[in-house]
């Protein structure tokens, strides 16, 4: 079992049951926060080269000149320029900001998920006492 634990809304856990399953979610977290330190390397990474090879072709002769002559070219345009060179580098990067936002999202919803299991496992331990029965 792993990541999210799904339980059918009529599920009645016990107490035991409950803190098995907040040892899972826990374990899940410690992955989760493993995968968004690689997913943050990684978009750091994307970010240098893509970083890297738009200073190189700022700095170019080529790079089309901004401002108001009649051969010059707006902001857009020279960014368009650039990024038409750099597709590959520029779409690396927006992935990996991706995953790494989708990591993050992940490591909250294991949170979320481990908030609920709490106040169900209370829930239940009320349930538990007021029946007499052991947990």
């Amino acid at each position: 079992m792993s990541g999210f634990v799904f339980l059918q809304p009529d599920a009645h856990l016990t107490p035991a049951q409950v803190e098995q399953h907040l040892n899972v979610l826990a374990n899940e977290i410690a992955n989760a926060q493993r995968a968004l330190v690689t997913a943050r390397e990684r978009e750091l990474d994307a970010r240098k080269v893509h970083t890297r090879e738009r200073d190189r072709l700022l700095l170019s002769d080529a790079c089309p000149n901004v401002g108001r002559a009649s051969e010059d070219v707006t902001v857009a345009e020279r960014d368009a320029w650039i990024n038409t060179r750099i597709d590959d580098q520029l779409w690396l990067y927006k992935t990996a900001k991706v995953q790494r936002e989708d990591a993050e999202s992940y490591v909250w919803a294991i949170k979320d998920q481990i908030e609920v299991l709490r106040s169900i496992g209370v829930l239940s331990r009320q349930a538990f006492d007021m029946s007499g029965r052991t947990r």
